[in-house]
């Protein structure tokens, strides 16, 4: 989960002989500082009002009627209960710890748009509140849990999620086609539950973002129950949330992927997501906010995930929405053809590739290692072998998608990779060791900051405006890249300029580095010393 954003290292008195050089985020502290003194040495400072607690009221628990006719029933524990149009008797009944919550004085916001149902008491050690919303024009009932740690020890508990139904499930299948699983897989965000009972609805849970760290396990119970249940930790004093959805839909027929695949698209994350507060965004364990959320998360926007093709033990060549051929892909010699240079690539090294069909013209290569490069690819004898002998003679200037098979090294990076970086048209390009700079334009005036103190740079969690720059010292904040063209390290094509408006995010390995490995992974702040207005 992405710490709350916050400048927090207060600073330190210099020791003789004095530093020349200070932090980014002392830079701006003492920048805060001086503006703090001025006002206070020109005028007394107006008492500052406290912030406004959210306005509730007593809710009104009455079945309520989506834009698509169906009705939903919530009682005060948050349980949706059977209303006659449904297969399921009581879903999302919440466990922490093996223990019930429950909630005996059910509130909504004052403009009844959200339930609100705090705990009567803790639950394993943890204060609960469940918010609901039904989202009537998408038809999706949408939750956000959140779980509250007031002690001074971190929790460690099960949270789990029951779901009974009232005939018998014909079973559950991801949102990627795998039938009955025992947890999502990296990729997948849910699972349809259908009934053995013919001319019932289903019901689709999205339960996780694709790049999510945090991933339920499902479990089902005899005929009639399905589980799904979150390993989470709660750190000492502070807040982790999970956010999911239910949506009732006619099932698909089986094994039509084309058409599950749109039964999951009918239910995006980016609609209900934007209907969270955004202090409970910053706390979801089982979603990156948007692409930028995290770095991971803003990795997956370009990357392999978003192709749309299930890759599997053979190279899958994929023609429109319904079209898999499978086989084997070979190349004798294969070259890309960039805007920052030319460079050729071992054919092994390729992951997959867009063609002209579905690239506007030009190819899209997705390389092993994590890069992905736009340009133009000169292939010599580009075949497709499949399994009954016969070889088709690809055309990249008509090749939709190409897929090849996943291996054990794939997604590692190169040892002299030091960060990838993401530009506005989608590619990935791997940087070498270097010493460039960057320029900032923040609230709290102009920074410079070199390559080697940055953590990751990605888009803002609400608006395409600026970016969100975290240091590997902890601190993070919202700018603009700003200045000249940045001279990057490319690994494969040498230093390079890169204008600001063309650089979307970076992602350094440190960003990307195991909890486990604190030596490193970016500090995270213990205690926080400033908190500024914006994040």
């Amino acid at each position: 989960m992405p710490a709350p954003d916050r400048l927090h290292r207060p600073p330190q008195p210099a020791s003789a002989p004095a530093r020349r050089h200070r932090s980014p985020v002392a830079a701006i502290l003492l920048l805060a500082a001086a503006l703090l003194l001025a006002t206070t040495t020109t005028a007394p400072a107006a008492p500052r009002s406290a912030v406004a607690p959210e306005s509730l009221v007593p809710a009104n628990m009455q079945p309520q009627t989506d834009d698509k006719g169906n009705q939903w029933s919530l009682n005060n524990y948050g349980f949706l209960q059977n209303t006659g149009n449904s297969f399921f008797n009581n879903i999302l009944m919440l466990h922490v710890g093996g223990q019930q919550f429950y909630n005996y004085q059910p509130m909504m916001t004052a403009d009844a748009k959200e339930f609100v149902l705090p705990a009567q008491q803790p639950v394993m050690g943890l204060q609960v509140t469940r918010r609901i919303r039904l989202l009537e024009k998408d038809g999706v009932m949408r939750y956000v849990d959140l779980f509250q740690n007031p002690g001074t020890n971190p929790v460690t508990t099960t949270v789990e999620y029951r779901n009974n139904f009232s005939t018998p499930l014909k079973g559950t299948v991801s949102d990627r086609g795998s039938p009955n699983p025992s947890s999502l897989a990296k990729g997948e965000t849910g699972v349809l539950v259908t009934s053995k009972q013919n001319g019932q609805k289903a019901c689709v849970f999205i339960l996780a973002a694709p790049a999510a760290r945090l991933r339920p396990n499902i479990s089902l119970r005899g005929q009639y129950e399905a589980h799904f249940s979150y390993a989470l930790t709660v750190p000492a004093g502070q807040t982790v949330a999970l956010a999911y959805t239910v949506s009732l839909v006619t099932p698909p027929p089986d094994g039509d992927k084309a058409a599950l695949v749109k039964v999951f698209k009918a239910v995006p994350a980016a609609r209900f997501l934007k209907t969270l507060r955004r202090e409970d965004l910053a706390l979801l364990a089982n979603y990156a906010a948007s692409a930028g959320g995290e770095p991971s998360a803003l990795l997956a926007t370009y990357g392999l995930d978003s192709l749309d093709v299930e890759r599997t033990s053979t190279d899958v060549l994929a023609m429109g929405e319904k079209t898999r051929l499978t086989g084997t892909a070979s190349c004798a010699e294969f070259q890309i053809d960039t805007d920052r240079g030319s460079a050729p690539i071992p054919f092994e090294q390729v992951a997959a590739l867009v063609g002209g069909a579905r690239a506007a013209g030009g190819t899209r290569v997705f390389l092993r290692d994590g890069q992905v490069l736009a340009g133009t690819v000169r292939a010599k004898e580009f075949r497709f072998a499949m399994p009954s002998g016969a070889q088709l003679d690809l055309d990249l200037a008509t090749l939709d998608r190409l897929a090849r098979r996943p291996v054990p090294e794939e997604g590692r990076w190169v040892p002299e990779t030091t960060a990838l970086l993401v530009t506005h048209r989608g590619e990935h390009l791997a940087l070498g060791p270097g010493t460039a700079r960057f320029e900032i334009t923040t609230p709290w005036g102009p920074l410079a900051c070199s390559l080697e103190e940055i953590a990751w740079i990605g888009p803002t969690e609400d608006t395409s405006l600026g970016q969100q720059i975290e240091f590997r010292d902890g601190s993070r904040f919202h700018g603009f890249l700003s200045g000249p063209a940045v001279e990057l390290p490319t690994l494969l094509f040498g230093p390079k300029p890169f204008p600001p408006s063309e650089i979307r995010g970076l992602v350094t390995a440190a960003a990307l580095a195991s909890p486990k490995d604190p030596e490193a992974a970016p500090a995270t702040p213990s205690q926080a010393f400033v908190l500024l207005a914006g994040g």
